[in-house]
């Protein structure tokens, strides 16, 4: 019997051992394919509404609000941590904890016992138990000090509740912000960018015929020179300017969240106005920004968090009290009584926490002042955020009206020069110049026109004013959350939601 014992308990090590010998085991690339190929399915819910003709602001920002990823992410991170909090409630309840055993022995459990008065051992050996013996019990077991950190713990979960909520409304505001941005530099882009690539053929034939006048000396060099310096120079700076724009429309689907390389149009509005009064003066504006930012309401909610971890503290300090109840079964035929209900308590006190107690409150204590001081700079950067983006919001509406009077003037220039031309008054490379600056000038009237808008969405962002009607839960049609969407950023002084 001790061999087979030995056998077995050798056994038993062999299967231990290779049972820890875990190796890492790297994806394969049929696997990773297969993966990807799904996940590239998945980018793009089956139930998100198809685009159905030429998407305006309103529209776009409506589709980034309901289907943009990024916001997406943040609203799983929020309902993750809404079910962390159901699940913290159940740890202020009582333990319940039901529990069977079944034993089964080789050998009798027979034991002697010894008179303590004779010392002598009795003659016959007893026993009080079966060799099979199945036992259960159903047990209540309540602590009343993890009663008291789990309730505590519970707080710091609602917390992270709402500092999950904040995040959202962050990342809600940036994605306006952009999808706004986005919007107005694919407007520029759809209007342009053919213009744009026509006026640089053209001015690559003038180049040539400029380049070949001087080759065959049938023009003075130097006028020569000096206008194909300044074509080269007109379609350096398209260059530069329509840069951005090539790849705005790949940026709005992504916000979007439109399927990979779809094709879509935007709507061709005309550029609108703002009001450049704002209805708030700085002091106001800043104040607002106090209140509602979401980072210094997040940085709040994590102070609060840190000061419940006082009361915690203490409590695991202290002496634990659980009172239990239970009912007991056995099927031991032996016992005088085989079901019995089991009561009592037990009082349990973990030293070593009172130990540490000191120096895990002068930890707490310097985890406060490490958020006190986070707030202190978070609110002078905010504070400064403002500021600056009320400075840059007018700084960039005067700018865009000069751009667009600029704009105005250079059309009619172009238009008396093309007269001209046609008339014969004027030589290609006066009227080619002309292009160039009426394109060039369109190009900047668009951009300072974005970058205004932009402004505009961040000014509000600073504030931390959301950038929707809180009422919309996202469950709601395209066409529904654009026309609150609309009325939303009228009130706001947006002429382009007229």
């Amino acid at each position: 019997m001790r061999r087979v014992d030995r056998a077995s308990a050798l056994i038993t090590a062999c299967v231990f051992v290779a049972a820890c010998d875990i190796q890492p085991k790297p994806l394969g690339q049929d696997e990773l394919l297969s993966i990807a190929q799904g996940r590239l399915v998945d980018v793009v819910p089956a139930d998100q509404e198809p685009v159905q003709g030429a998407i305006g602001l309103y529209e776009a920002m409506a589709r980034a609000l309901k289907y943009n990823l990024d916001r997406q992410v943040e609203l799983k991170e929020e309902a993750l941590r809404s079910r962390e909090l159901r699940l913290a409630d159940y740890d202020m309840l009582p333990d319940l904890v039901a529990s069977a055993e079944y034993t089964d022995r080789n050998n009798d459990p027979g034991s002697r016992s010894v008179n303590l008065e004779t010392g002598t051992v009795s003659a016959a050996a007893t026993r009080s138990t079966e060799q099979q013996e199945f036992d259960g019990d159903l047990t209540l077991t309540w602590d009343i000090l993890d009663f008291g950190i789990s309730y505590n713990r519970s707080q710091q979960r609602a917390d992270d509740v709402l500092i999950a909520l904040e995040q959202r409304r962050a990342a809600t505001n940036r994605v306006i912000e952009d999808t706004r941005s986005a919007y107005w530099r694919a407007v520029s882009a759809q209007r342009l960018l053919n213009r744009v690539q026509e006026l640089k053929a053209q001015g690559t034939r003038s180049l040539r015929r400029s380049q070949g006048l001087v080759a065959s000396e049938d023009a003075d060099p130097r006028e020569q020179l000096e206008f194909q310096r300044d074509l080269l120079e007109n379609q350096q700076t398209l260059e530069q300017l329509s840069r951005d724009l090539s790849v705005a429309k790949r940026q709005l689907a992504a916000l979007m969240n439109l399927p990979i390389g779809a094709d879509f149009h935007v709507e061709m509005p005309k550029r609108g106005r703002h009001r450049s009064h704002l209805e708030m003066n700085r002091d106001d504006m800043i104040l607002n920004a106090m209140v509602n930012r979401p980072e210094l309401r997040e940085i709040t909610y994590r102070q609060r968090k840190n000061d419940q971890e006082v009361p915690i503290s203490t409590l695991e300090a202290v002496p634990s009290l659980q009172v239990f109840v239970g009912t007991n079964f056995s099927d031991n035929d032996l016992l005088q009584n085989d079901d019995w209900v089991t009561t009592g308590a037990r009082v349990s006190w973990n030293l070593m926490r009172l130990a540490r107690l000191p120096e895990r409150r002068r930890n707490i204590e310097a985890g406060g002042e490490l958020l006190d001081a986070r707030a202190l700079a978070l609110t002078q950067a905010v504070a400064t955020q403002v500021m600056v983006s009320r400075s840059r919001y007018q700084s960039l509406h005067k700018e865009y009206h000069a751009a667009e009077a600029y704009l105005g003037v250079q059309r009619r220039l172009t238009q008396q020069v093309q007269r001209q031309f046609n008339e014969g008054a004027a030589t290609e490379q006066e009227i080619m110049s002309e292009r160039f600056e009426l394109l060039v000038a369109e190009l900047r009237t668009d951009v300072a026109f974005a970058d205004m808008q932009n402004a505009f969405a961040n000014l509000y962002a600073a504030m931390g004013l959301d950038s929707y009607d809180a009422q919309l839960t996202g469950n709601e049609s395209v066409h529904e959350m654009e026309r609150v969407l609309k009325s939303w950023w009228r009130a706001r002084g947006d002429r382009t939601a007229n």
